[in-house]
């Protein structure tokens, strides 16, 4: 059985940007259900190189935002 919703990562979050606003600016494309920001542990000390998990509710809208991100 398949899962329902559907995760995106998101590379190259530059350092002071927040999971509250990444949710905030994805949520135009469905309900985001998470966001989590971590490092990205090949690129340790490098800046803006963090990584975004993002959670959406629904496959079709995960879909709708990475399709947007490639325009």
């Amino acid at each position: 059985m398949a899962f329902p919703y559907a995760t995106l990562c998101v590379q190259g979050i530059k350092d002071g940007v927040t999971s509250e606003a990444l949710q905030a600016q994805f949520e135009h494309y469905g309900r985001v259900r998470n966001v989590n920001i971590t490092q990205n542990k090949n690129m340790k000390g490098a800046p803006d190189t963090r990584i975004a998990i993002v959670e959406f509710a629904r496959r079709d809208d995960a879909r709708k935002a990475m399709q947007a991100m490639l325009r």
